[in-house]
């Protein structure tokens, strides 16, 4: 893709932090609880996306036994747990945002998690000045990845054209709604994810490095380690 990119809008669960990791283990444990035939094929399969969405999975796929107000409730405590305690930053992450810094380029966070999530992730971490945008799938109406609605809504935010936009994506529900959108799409190897078909990414950098960014802004789209 040849547009100059203006904006990029980084995903936050295994793109900013690594929170895929205790999702799986503390996630996975939780459901084997509730659905007993439960795998890691399954699981791999709800990566992405938004409370909303893994509860519509859940229950037309493995009839989930429980109404959305209790699995709110139970998702809200596991989470907790995942955000304020267990993640942490990716190795080179605030170094990546610190290198945007009078680029003049917008950075957003756009993540299917709810907003609140996005909020004690970014506070914790005291990484919210980088930002000038946080959107969740709370701002269109619960709808998460792969549907495009959310990053569609922060290149809007954003005063940017789809196509003037990198997304930054782990997994292939949020590469295609990066894809679907209209934006230059980044597959994001972070090493836990190496399930997550990323053949629509436009490129894939394997972690954060300065030479990440300079290869996102640039029309070659090549791989960098």
């Amino acid at each position: 893709m040849s547009q100059m990119i203006r904006a990029i809008l980084l995903d936050m669960d295994g793109v900013l932090i690594d929170s895929e990791q205790h999702w799986h283990s503390i996630e996975g444990a939780w459901l084997r609880s509730v659905i007993p035939a439960w795998n890691d094929d399954n699981q791999k399969e709800c990566v992405g996306l938004s409370m909303a969405g893994l509860y519509e999975y859940l229950h037309l796929r493995h009839d989930l036994p429980m109404d959305f107000a209790d699995f709110q409730l139970a998702y809200t405590d596991l989470a907790e747990a995942i955000y304020r305690e267990k993640s942490q930053l990716m190795p080179g992450c605030e170094e990546f945002l610190e290198a945007t810094r009078g680029s003049g380029l917008k950075l957003a966070v756009v993540s299917s998690s709810p907003k609140a999530w996005i909020q004690t992730t970014v506070d914790r971490f005291h990484i919210a000045d980088y930002f000038s945008q946080f959107v969740s799938a709370d701002d269109v109406g619960g709808i998460g990845k792969p549907n495009p609605a959310v990053y569609l809504h922060a290149a809007c935010e954003l005063s940017e054209t789809p196509s003037e936009c990198a997304a930054i994506e782990d997994s292939e529900n949020g590469i295609l709604s990066a894809r679907r959108a209209g934006m230059k799409c980044v597959g994001f190897r972070n090493g836990l994810n190496v399930s997550q078909k990323m053949e629509l990414a436009h490129q894939i950098i394997h972690g954060f490095s300065t030479a990440a960014l300079h290869s996102i802004l640039s029309s070659s789209g090549t791989a960098v380690e």
